[in-house]
C-alpha cells in the first residue's frame, strides 16, 4: 500500500516534467490533462509541466489542447507541422524538459494518472531509474504478439527482465 501523505510530501520537494506525445487525441485529451490535474498536479502545481507534443493533429486535438494551455500555466504544447514517428517525438520531449524528474505517459488515457503515486513513493530511495508498466494490457494480439517478442529480446541482449 503506497503511503500518498508520503508522496504528497515528495512531489511538494521536487520538480517533476510530465511528458505525453499527443496526435488526433480530440476525444480524450481534455479529459486526460483534467485527470492529471485532479490526481497529481493539484498538489502543487509549481512542482510540475506538463509538455506535451502534437504530431500534426488532424482533429480538434490542437484547438482543445490550446483553451488548456491558457487555463493552465503548467501545460506547455510544441506543435509540429508534420508526423515523424513515435520514437522521433519521444526524444524530442525528454530534450524540453526541464526539471529534476521526467515522467513519460501516453496522452490516450490508457495509464491513470494516479498511479503516478506509485512510481514516486520510491524517489527517495536509490535507483536511477523508476519505471512502471502495463498490467493486463488491452491491446490487439499482433501488438502484444511484438511486444513479448521485444521484451525477450532485451531480456537476452542485457540480461535484464524487462516489460514494453
Amino acid at each position: 500500500m503506497i503511503d500518498l501523505d508520503k508522496t504528497k510530501s515528495i512531489i511538494r520537494n521536487n520538480k517533476f516534467s510530465i511528458l505525453m506525445p499527443v496526435c488526433n487525441e480530440e476525444d480524450v485529451i481534455e479529459d486526460v490533462i483534467e485527470e492529471w490535474y485532479k490526481d497529481v498536479i493539484s498538489i502543487n502545481e509549481k512542482s510540475f509541466e506538463l509538455v506535451l507534443e502534437d504530431g500534426a493533429s488532424k482533429d480538434s486535438t490542437l484547438k482543445i489542447l490550446s483553451k488548456l494551455e491558457k487555463k493552465y500555466s503548467f501545460l506547455r504544447v510544441i506543435k509540429k507541422n508534420k508526423r515523424d514517428g513515435f520514437g522521433n517525438a519521444a526524444k524530442r520531449l525528454f530534450s524540453y524538459a526541464k526539471n529534476d524528474f521526467v515522467f513519460f505517459t501516453d496522452s490516450d488515457g490508457q495509464y491513470l494518472p494516479k498511479d503516478f503515486h506509485k512510481i514516486v513513493y520510491f524517489l527517495n530511495q536509490d535507483f536511477d531509474i523508476i519505471r512502471g508498466a502495463k498490467i493486463g494490457r488491452k491491446d490487439n494480439l499482433l501488438r502484444r504478439i511484438f511486444s513479448a517478442l521485444f521484451n525477450k529480446f532485451i531480456q537476452f541482449i542485457f540480461n535484464v527482465h524487462y516489460l514494453d
